[in-house]
């Protein structure tokens, strides 16, 4: 969500002018800044390389500055746009036209502005009002779209089924669940999936992909210890060509694993002639 400019619903407010303020003597830097807020993180957008890195320079500073303002902000995040900053007041038309379209809207404003009665300082208050009543115009304009509430994040989002997560919770749990079942599979080799899937509730997709990552890991090493050991004609990599066929065959059996343990030293010989132009020769 980005805003600079909060309509007439409540005695116009101006998120820019508190970013004015806190830049108070820094002109240069204002005209090439927008402030945004999203949750307790304050968003800095500048169109100038020479300005993102004299914040970076201040950003300590800078958090406490914005804190004076706006007590709610932990973090600041800084971010590069390629298109020239104009400051202008685009964003008081879209909300003026929400407002005539939401019959309750007094109602919104007055629970919003008694959510936020224990701010003192009123130009603090203002931002949060504004950006809590956005939002939920925002909430009202996406449910008349058909949006539903995510059970997870509780951000509306537009169904593709009928799933009750948004497609960035179902991501976020993927890689939750692909973190732990790596860890799970680098302590045990042998486990399978359908135990993975009993114990740990982990997708047999999940599991593929959790252990398509560790033999990419496994693969990478590999070739890592060829390419610093390049002036030996003899490389031993027996105990990473193991590990790569234990994790490989998902089995400690000895038979399983020197077969696949030849096919890989084969392999990677062939790489090291192909990419570094050296017959090499891999114990294993």
């Amino acid at each position: 969500m980005s805003i600079k400019h909060i309509g007439s619903f409540f005695e116009t407010y101006d998120i820019d002018e508190v970013w004015r303020k806190i830049l108070l003597g820094k002109d240069f830097i204002y005209q090439n800044t927008i402030l945004s807020i999203s949750k307790e993180k304050a968003i800095i957008h500048a169109d100038d390389n020479a300005v993102l890195m004299a914040l970076d320079m201040q950003k300590n500073k800078l958090l406490l500055d914005i804190n004076k303002k706006l007590p709610k902000i932990k973090e600041i995040e800084l971010r590069i746009r390629k298109e020239k900053i104009i400051k202008e007041n685009k964003e008081e038309k879209i909300i003026k036209a929400k407002q005539e379209k939401i019959e309750n809207f007094e109602e919104i404003k007055k629970r919003m502005f008694e959510k936020y009665s224990y701010i003192d300082d009123e130009e603090s208050k203002k931002v949060y009002v504004a950006y809590a009543i956005h939002r939920e115009l925002n909430e009202i304009e996406r449910k008349k779209e058909g949006a539903v509430k995510c059970l997870s994040c509780k951000e509306y989002f537009v169904r593709v089924l009928n799933e009750d997560i948004c497609i960035v919770c179902i991501n976020k749990k993927q890689e939750k669940d692909i973190n732990f079942i790596k860890q799970k599979i680098y302590n045990d080799p042998e486990m399978t999936k359908e135990y993975a899937s009993k114990i740990f509730d982990i997708s047999y997709y999940n599991y593929e992909l959790a252990l398509s990552q560790i033999l990419d890991e496994k693969m990478l090493d590999l070739q890592y210890k060829i390419e610093i050991n390049l002036e030996k004609n003899i490389i031993d990599l027996s105990k990473e060509l193991k590990e790569y066929a234990m994790y490989y065959t998902g089995s400690k059996n000895p038979k399983l694993l020197e077969i696949i343990i030849e096919k890989t030293k084969k392999r990677l010989e062939k790489i090291a002639l192909s990419f570094y132009g050296v017959n090499i020769k891999i114990k294993g």
